[in-house]
């Protein structure tokens, strides 16, 4: 077993205690997560993809890599494996996640502004001792322990130069590197887990018992999140007639139109297009929606064109009768999905069933996602198995497609009828993307944590190689039956063993001359070649014996040491792992009040929910009473109307009658 040796215990002041100021980073193909410990997610999410400049210039971040430009080559710095290959930008990239949210961009020393040129040789002197000065100061991380995620098969190479970049570019005061589902495994309160994490370039599972990983149950596939993607790619362009996939920068404006009817959108123009890198980076975002808002795994039992055991029906014909989901694409076009949906997602459980092309061949049987964790347990103590059944813990952003644990529980189940097999899912799917983030964090912020880091003293000591040493993957041992005893019947079948008998002159003459030859071959070379010097007496071979046997007792004496020191290891590795049970325990309690903490705020936000439903209630009557006193209101100005018309007539009729009085006695007047 793996044993974490004693380090020496580390300044206060720096980063021991409950308030540990711990950075988490875990970085991945597809985005890289950072925050400090404590948080429940983290606060800085990049994309790993980045743009390329004609001039070498580099663009990081959500808004850069999704900006249309002619010139701008999206590139990733990790290869098929999800390892990384292009370390520049990689630490870069690191670098541009942690200070673009938490701590702030390096500041540039004084001295390098060309401002400051000495101007004699004691001034280049002073100089290059301020800038020595400066430079030790403008670490990125002097302040902040960092713990870093990596996957379970990362080569030596990169591990040490990732200890390299932390203390000597960084300047991290401690240092921790932690396999991601190891982490996985901490952030369900699990000590013991089969953890499946399902990542956008691998999906990978590995064995963890009590908190130490197993390295030869580490398996991984390349049928992940960004397979799943191609396979949504390929079963576009394989329907008839094909889904016009069309990217968000190409659409300008749209309007609604009917299932499969022609889009009527209005699309963008550019000078000069995008780069292809580009224009297939915007593809996949809108296949990534459908993905994981349309696709859903077919639960079992059973793969999907498997017969459903009412004659020559087959599960998909049943799944035809699930009502399809609709999906709509940038453009406006869109219709609805029902066996096809399901189809995407068979090619995880059997590659036979995966869709391909000409460049996408089929995938390999053992590839699947069964197969894999079928591999991982065989290769660790049967009698290890039904615990880890019994613990798988589902995580990763390839994860969330709908109804997938239960299918990877009925196919795992089916491998093993026995054992009771039982996927952990996190229902948030928040805390099961970003698994390994959330079990960082939870761990970096235990004070008993601290006697785990690396230090800087400790790295300065043992330089890069002390990441190989500290973080060693656990050997899992092979189970060896104890020997089988058998029982006598009867003492009549014991062997008696033959007493000595009596030997006669000549056989004793016959023994001695045999212990002469054996004492002449023990003899050195020298010896056994001047006779003379030497007789060979049974008083000589008498002593040459005791000389034998004094270096025996010599050697006796010194395996014991070795087992004295053994046992020590052995004491050491007890007490090592009492600190790692503590610090597990600390992370189940730390967990349990997080779980509290949560389902306070649910209830609390439930209350908030009917708090808003009564004053949606409230606000819909008030709406309601201004709508009658809006038609009472023009009730009363068509009535009003009405009265106005009706007394201009009668003051008109009367102003008619008025002039003709009037007129009557003027011309009464006139004959006065």
């Amino acid at each position: 077993m793996a044993t974490l040796p004693p380090t020496q215990a580390p300044n206060a002041t720096e980063y021991a205690g409950d308030e540990i100021n711990a950075l988490i980073l875990d970085p991945g193909s597809h985005s890289i997560r950072a925050g400090f410990a404590g948080e429940d997610v983290p606060k800085s999410v990049v994309p790993t993809s980045y743009g390329q400049l004609p001039s070498g210039e580099r663009v990081f971040g959500e808004n850069a890599v999704h900006l249309p430009r002619p010139d701008l080559d999206i590139r990733n710095p990790y290869d098929a494996d999800g390892i990384v290959e292009d370390w520049e930008t990689a630490s870069k990239l690191w670098e541009y996640t942690i200070t673009s949210r938490l701590i702030g961009a390096r500041q540039t020393a004084p001295s390098k502004n060309g401002l400051n040129d000495g101007k004699d040789e004691q001034g280049d002197v002073d100089m290059a001792a301020e800038i020595e000065a400066l430079e030790e100061q403008e670490k990125l991380l002097q302040e902040f322990p960092l713990l870093v995620s990596e996957p379970p098969w990362n080569p030596k190479k990169e591990r040490e130069r990732t200890i390299e970049l932390a203390m000597e570019d960084w300047g991290v005061p401690a240092f921790f590197l932690a396999k991601t589902g190891q982490l996985a495994a901490y952030s369900q309160s699990k000590a013991t887990a089969l953890v499946v994490d399902i990542g956008a370039r691998n999906t990978s599972v590995t064995a963890v018992w009590d908190g130490m990983v197993l390295g030869k149950s580490l398996h991984h596939t390349h049928l992940a999140g960004d397979w799943l993607t191609n396979q949504v790619r390929l079963m576009f362009a394989q329907q008839q007639p094909p889904v016009p996939l069309i990217p968000h920068y190409m659409v300008k404006s749209k309007t609604a139109v009917d299932a499969n009817a022609p889009s009527s959108a209005t699309y963008a123009k550019y000078p000069k297009p995008p780069t292809s890198s580009f224009h297939l980076q915007e593809e996949d975002r809108v296949l990534a929606a459908f993905k994981e808002s349309v696709v859903q795994a077919w639960q079992g039992p059973g793969r999907l064109d498997s017969p459903a055991g009412q004659g020559n029906v087959t599960n998909s014909d049943y799944v035809k009768s699930i009502p399809p989901k609709p999906f709509e694409l940038p453009d406006g076009w869109n219709t609805v999905f029902g066996l096809e949906r399901f189809r995407v997602v068979e090619g995880l459980f059997d590659p036979a069933a995966a869709y391909t092309s000409p460049s996408i061949p089929k995938p390999n049987s053992d590839t699947s996602i069964p197969s894999i964790i079928n591999k991982a347990l065989q290769s660790v103590d049967v009698d290890s198995r039904p615990v880890l059944l019994n613990n798988i813990i589902l995580t990763g952003a390839g994860s969330l497609i709908d109804k997938l644990p239960e299918r990877i529980q009925a196919d795992v189940q089916a491998l093993y009828p026995n054992p009771k097999v039982r996927v952990l899912a996190h229902s948030s799917s928040v805390e099961r993307k970003y698994g390994a983030f959330i079990g960082g964090s939870v761990l970096g912020s235990l004070g008993s944590f601290h006697q785990m880091w690396i230090s800087r003293e400790e790295y300065a000591e043992s330089g890069r190689g002390v990441v190989e040493k500290r973080f060693e993957l656990l050997k899992p041992t092979v189970y060896v039956p104890p020997p089988t005893k058998t029982r006598r019947t009867s003492t009549a079948t014991k062997t008696n063993k033959p007493k000595p008998e009596k030997l006669t002159d000549e056989q004793l003459a016959t023994l001695q001359a045999s212990l002469f030859e054996q004492s002449r071959q023990k003899l050195n070379p020298t010896q056994v070649q001047h006779e003379d010097v030497m007789e060979l007496s049974p008083d000589n071979i008498i002593k040459h014996l005791e000389s034998e046997l004094t270096k025996t007792k010599s050697r006796i004496a010194q395996l014991e040491g070795q087992e004295a020191a053994a046992v020590g290891h052995v004491v050491q590795a007890r007490e090592e792992k009492s600190k790692v049970q503590q610090t597990l325990t600390n992370l189940r309690k730390t967990l349990l009040s997080r779980d509290q903490s949560i389902k306070r705020l649910q209830e609390k936000n439930a209350k908030l929910e009917a708090e808003v439903q009564q004053q949606k209630h409230i606000i819909a009557m008030l709406e309601a009473q201004v709508e009658e006193l809006r038609r009472y209101s023009h009730g009363l100005r068509y009535q009003h109307a009405q009265a106005s018309d009706f007394h201009n007539n009668i003051i008109s009729n009367l102003q008619t009658e008025v002039d003709s009085l009037t007129a009557m006695v003027e011309e009464a007047k006139k004959h006065i």
